[in-house]
């Protein structure tokens, strides 16, 4: 790509707005006076798609404080002197940390995470970012990257979440470094720490039977949210895409009654067959959307604010009961019953198949029975050897 010049003569000093001298698309100014030629650095790299030509740049975020530095520069070399270039140099830098990251940042989010679970996390981060000090270019320092890590991952709050907030903040500074945004990654170097995962949490079909067996008032929270808990199990679907289905949407293929849809998560499809339990529980309210989840997982394991015995009380279970809860139960069983794991990962409408492998470390019986397959081949080479 050729080199850009802004050519203007000011008090017999020449001054040179330069774009792209080394290849690495960066902004300079030369300056040349008395037979001495200076560069100063405005450190800004315009990103991919950005334009510098007739001495504006265009097709970036920033430009506007690009033109603003370039400007300035410009003013203060009318002082003929060597103070009038320091000052241009000083000048520049302030401009450069005065630019808004966490603004830039927060359209790039808008711009490139269309689903709206991914946008949420992705704010979440941001937003972390910004409790931090994250805000302008001179805040994305190395001590204040350490710093943040190291609150954030000594929150009292889950650890795989503030394992992910840290990760994703990373990302989006790295996002900004290659945008040009920024000059370098603030976090490279910062040892993250690993969460511990937490165990899968899942519901045997015993006490699946348990749950199906309390008597509740009907119509009320209690058999409101117990009735959404087992068709999670009865289904495998999670919260966000249970609310959408109803009883309209049943159709039947091949003589069985099935619903469809796309998760919103992954947007993966998936095909369901309705069992005459979950079939039953959809008709008896027409559509899925009784209570938001927060209020459904209060009811079945008692919240601190509830009076009431919850769900999980009543049936006698003494595990954890949430509607994710409920997809893990019916993903847990379909594996132990002998489904293959690829089946498995369909009907839950996985991106992939890893994603659906961490149910089967939860499985012992699995295990077992593992080693029983490999005992009776092993015997059966015994007796083949001693004919």
């Amino acid at each position: 790509m050729p080199l850009c010049y802004l050519n203007a003569t000011i008090y017999m000093i020449n001054v040179n707005v330069i774009f792209n001298r080394k290849h690495r698309r960066e902004l300079e100014v030369s300056v040349y006076n008395a037979g001495r030629r200076r560069y100063l650095a405005l450190g800004i790299r315009l990103p991919e798609g950005a334009k510098y030509s007739n001495g504006v740049v265009n097709g970036c975020l920033d430009a506007a404080e690009i033109n603003n530095a370039i400007a300035a520069a410009v003013r203060s070399l009318r002082r003929q002197d060597e103070e009038g270039v320091e000052l241009c140099d000083l000048t520049l830098r302030q401009r450069r940390s005065e630019v808004d990251v966490a603004g830039w940042i927060e359209v790039h989010i808008y711009n490139k995470y269309t689903k709206e679970s991914s946008r949420k996390l992705y704010m979440y981060a941001l937003k972390e970012l910004r409790s931090g000090g994250f805000v302008y270019r001179e805040d994305f320092t190395s001590a204040r990257a350490r710093k943040f890590v190291a609150a954030l991952q000594s929150r009292p709050r889950s650890e795989v979440y503030n394992y992910q907030m840290c990760n994703i903040a990373h990302i989006l500074v790295r996002a900004a470094v290659r945008a040009g945004v920024l000059s370098k990654d603030c976090f490279e170097g910062v040892q993250i720490k690993a969460a511990h995962a937490r165990e899968i949490e899942y519901l045997t079909e015993d006490e699946v039977h348990q749950v199906e067996a309390v008597r509740l008032r009907e119509g009320s929270r209690h058999a409101k949210a117990r009735d959404m808990f087992l068709f999670a199990c009865y289904t495998g679907l999670a919260y966000i895409d249970i609310i959408r289905c109803s009883v309209k949407d049943v159709r039947t293929i091949a003589d069985a009654r099935c619903i469809s849809g796309r998760r919103q998560k992954t947007g993966q499809p998936y095909l369901i067959k309705l069992s005459d339990k979950a079939y039953t529980i959809l008709c008896r309210y027409g559509a899925m959307n009784l209570l938001n989840c927060s209020s459904a997982d209060a009811v079945l394991t008692r919240h601190k604010d509830e009076t009431s015995p919850s769900v999980a009380e009543l049936a006698g279970v003494n595990k954890r009961m949430t509607m994710h809860v409920g997809r893990h139960t019916f993903a847990t069983i379909a594996l132990s019953r002998g489904v293959p794991i690829e089946v498995v990962s369909k009907m839950l409408a996985h991106a992939s198949v890893k994603t659906t492998e961490i149910y089967a470390k939860v499985i012992p019986q699995r295990v077992m029975d593992a080693y029983d397959l490999i005992d009776r081949a092993l015997n059966q080479n015994n007796k083949n050897t001693k004919r």
